[in-house]
């Protein structure tokens, strides 16, 4: 704005001067023409009674050494002396009677006029003519400057002057500018009065309270989406899918940080912004070579030995397509349920396939009547035994669907753990006794928030396997204690002196029919559900399990309630 104000005022300054010179020079120019036609006119005056008396005479006498030029006309036009001219050429000179001056001073008593010199080369000539009282013209002529010549024969002056006023007049926009700009970089725009300072120009009160109102606006346009970016940026940095936003020319344009863990993305590469620098998976370049074409695409990719699906979607803006958006979820849990779910539907099928030929068998050999009477109770026994086999496994079934898809419509409650665990105790203490097994409880009335019904299976089915896989005179102890750190409610530890599990087998204990001793599992019985009822319990109840076990020494298992 300086630079402006000065480049005008300077600009102004010299345009103003040239302006004052031309006009001064015309002026001059002007009142120096009147001046020297009136002096012309005033010497005419002054000859005439002269030349009146003394004529030709006089006029040859007399020394003219003025700048003047004297012609003396007679009557018919032709030329007595001429100052200018030799005396032997003014016979030669040709008749003035045809002079506008002359012609003028003849009619009228003087006469004027402007002209070049037919004489005299091209010079410009200011000509007063008189009629004296013989009849005769008296002329004297004085040459006349153009106004350009007159600009001229001042330019060296006007230099001179215009280079000392382009000097003063640069100090004094210098000056000026700085005075005029002062006052305006001194306005405080965070000033809501604006007020504060009276030397501020009050002309720019109104743009100045205009200005300051639209940067609140804008401040907090910017703060809303600064906002909405931290907003955004947060979802996105959180989000466990991978997120990737490229342009149409393949440049990456942002990522989030589960994109970039997945893609190896360090400090280097996230400097090149081709998506080539990312990764080179030829899915996910082909997915992004469809998205730009305007097509929405998607893949199955296997990084790190985990399963991820790759969504690729064309970003549309009108007609134009402005880049894509990549977002890759990562499909392993997902994987590894749908595998679990055909294991389970394999083991099921298997599981109730047993009982159910079994039973199928004996009362197919029943209704032949091969059957001696004595051995009909024993077939109706393994009958009725399969039965219960069959509906236990049903029910386990059903209870771990429930809590799979969490359907559970029981309502929470407190739930004295210690109280489940003897009623427990009390229910399984024939099966205790008939595999010589000695089951203690021990600890405090601890209170979990809960669901009766659950907990109760959870117990049940710890103790229960605790007595199953037993040694004979073996020991089975339960400890409900409170939790001493944080994050530790209620501890339930169900501890057993049994075959123990190998280490490579506690990882899978609690999946759905796995079995660590099928042979003895066989013996003792079981659907093989009841640990993986108690993961999904403790799941439900957002418990944590932890178990210990070596073989041959036993096994414990700790809940961790919060």
């Amino acid at each position: 704005m300086r630079k402006r104000i000065f480049k005008t005022m300077s600009i102004l300054t010299v345009i103003s001067i040239f302006i004052v010179a031309i006009v001064s020079t015309i002026m001059d120019y002007q009142n120096f023409e009147r001046r020297l036609r009136k002096d012309v006119e005033n010497i005419t005056g002054l000859l005439r009674k002269s030349v009146e008396s003394g004529g030709v005479s006089f006029l040859k006498e007399m020394d003219n050494k003025t700048d003047y030029r004297i012609t003396y006309i007679s009557p018919d036009g032709s030329v007595l002396y001429d100052s200018e001219v030799p005396t032997d050429e003014i016979d030669g000179m040709s008749n003035h009677m045809d002079r506008p001056e002359v012609i003028q001073a003849v009619n009228e008593g003087s006469g004027r006029s402007s002209r070049h010199s037919n004489t005299l080369s091209v010079k410009t000539y200011y000509y007063y003519a008189e009629r004296l009282d013989d009849g005769s013209i008296l002329r004297i002529a004085m040459e006349e400057n153009s106004e350009f010549s007159q600009m001229l024969e001042l330019l060296p002056e006007l230099i001179v002057i215009i280079l000392l006023v382009l000097i003063f007049s640069f100090l004094i926009s210098r000056q000026q500018t700085k005075k005029i700009v002062e006052p305006i970089n001194r306005i405080n725009f965070d000033d809501s009065s604006l007020n504060a300072d009276d030397s501020i120009y009050e002309e720019l009160y109104p743009f100045i309270r205009k200005i300051n109102k639209q940067k609140n606006v804008i401040e907090e346009q910017i703060r809303n989406i600064e906002s909405s970016k931290s907003e955004i940026e947060a979802i996105t940095q959180n989000m466990s899918e991978g997120l990737i936003i490229i342009d149409a020319g393949e440049n990456v344009l942002s990522y989030n940080r589960s994109a970039k863990e997945l893609l190896d993305i360090n400090e280097t590469t996230g400097r090149i912004h081709n998506f080539i620098a990312f990764n080179r998976n030829e899915s996910i370049i082909r997915q992004i070579e469809l998205a730009l074409k305007g097509e929405r695409s998607e893949s199955t990719i296997h990084l790190h030995q985990r399963v991820y699906q790759v969504i690729a979607s064309p970003v549309i803006i009108g007609t134009d397509i402005t880049g894509a958006v990549i977002v890759i979820i990562d499909e392993t849990e997902k994987e590894l349920r749908d595998e679990l779910r055909r294991e389970f539907s394999a083991n099921v099928s298997h599981e109730l396939k047993t009982p159910l030929t079994s039973i199928s068998g004996y009362a197919e050999i029943m209704e032949s009547g091969i059957v001696k009477e004595e051995d009909m109770l024993n077939f109706a026994g393994i009958i009725h035994t399969e039965a219960l086999r069959l509906i236990h496994l049903v029910e386990d079934i059903i209870k771990i669907s429930r809590l799979d898809d969490n359907q559970v419509e029981l309502e929470k409650e407190e739930v004295c753990l210690l109280d489940i665990v003897s009623e427990n105790i009390r229910y399984l203490q024939e099966l205790a006794q008939k595999r010589k097994i000695c089951v203690t409880s021990s600890g405090c009335n601890a209170v979990v928030y809960g669901v009766r019904q659950i907990l109760n299976e959870m117990v049940h089915n710890l103790i229960e396997n605790a007595i199953k896989y037993n040694k004979e005179n073996g020991t089975v102890s339960v400890l409900v204690e409170e939790g001493r750190k944080s994050g530790q409610r209620v501890i339930l530890t169900v501890s057993d002196t049994g075959i123990g599990i190998p280490q490579n087998d506690i990882e899978r204990v609690f999946e759905r029919f796995y079995r660590v001793d099928k042979s003895h599992s066989k013996a003792i019985g079981g659907t093989g559900l009841g640990l993986s009822i108690v993961k999904h319990g403790a799941i439900y109840h957002n418990a944590k399990i932890e178990i210990e076990s070596e073989v041959n020494k036993g096994t414990c298992i700790r809940i961790i309630f919060p």
